[in-house]
This record gives C-alpha cells, structure tokens and sequence, in this order.
C-alpha cells in the first residue's frame, strides 16, 4: 500500500470520528480497518493495552471515606469488585484494613453492622461461625458515588 492510500484512509477515518463524540475512538479505528482491508492492505497490528487491576490503597483513596463505617464499605466494595468474592466476613474486612494500612478499628463487626442498618450491606448467611455478608445495590451506589458528606 503506497502512503497516499494510506494518508487517505487516515483522513477517511478522521473525518468519520469527527461526528461522534463519545465513540470516536472506535469510529475511526473501525473506519481506518474497513479502509485499509478494502483497499488490499491489511489491518493495523493491535497491540494489547497494559491493564492492571485497581489496588486497594488507590480504590479507598478515590473513594474518600470519611469514617470506618464508610471504609469497611469501601472494602466490601473491593473484596466484590476487585477480588470476585459474593460474599465476605468480618475477617476479610480486618485483612482489608491490614492491607491498606489503615487504622483497624476495634470492633469490625461493629461497623459491618451499622453499613447492614443503613442497608449498605445485608446478611447472607454463615461461614461456619462467622457472618457472612455482601453490598447492596444502595451499597454499591454509594461507594461507586464516592462520599462527599458525613453519613
């Protein structure tokens, strides 16, 4: 393929990615490969992006929990999220803590309570003599909202 061609399809694509604002990027890397394909060349080598998975430390920072009844939810949030658990203990949350660095408070348990009581998060059930719990869709929202008043 001669670069004219190549300048061309460029330009093609540009153009068509120039009328959809939020899919852009795909527009014109669908246009460019329709393009380039039809005129006998071949597609662009794609290669894969680096992603990696959201730490701890960075969620809990994005999030801004103001007070531990907020982090242990926040947490809960991660172990599901991140982590791909359907449900947790009040272990999993003091091993959360212990990762993040943050301060333990002295009654997980306690806070766990107070997210069920607002309906952040419910009860689902025993892991042997532990509870066992996991988010609420209200639970979700508000950790995926971030905190921006004291609740």
């Amino acid at each position: 393929m001669d670069h004219e061609h190549l300048r061309l399809a460029i330009n093609t694509a540009k153009e068509a990615a120039s009328h959809e604002a939020e899919y852009g990027r795909e527009v014109f890397t669908a246009v460019l490969t329709s393009e380039l394909v039809l005129a006998g060349g071949s597609a662009p080598t794609v290669r894969p992006i680096l992603t990696k998975s959201l730490s701890l430390g960075e969620l809990l920072n994005s999030k801004s929990p103001k007070n531990d009844v907020q982090k242990t939810l926040v947490f809960g949030y991660y172990l599901e999220a991140v982590k791909k658990l359907k449900e947790f203990s009040s272990k999993d949350i003091y091993a959360c803590y212990r990762e993040a660095k943050e301060r333990v408070p002295p009654n997980i348990s306690d806070k766990i309570k107070m997210n069920v009581q607002r309906a952040w998060m419910s009860t689902t059930g025993k892991d042997g003599i532990s509870l066992t719990y996991s988010l609420t869709s209200t639970g979700v929202s508000a950790v995926e909202q971030g905190f921006v008043s004291e609740d």
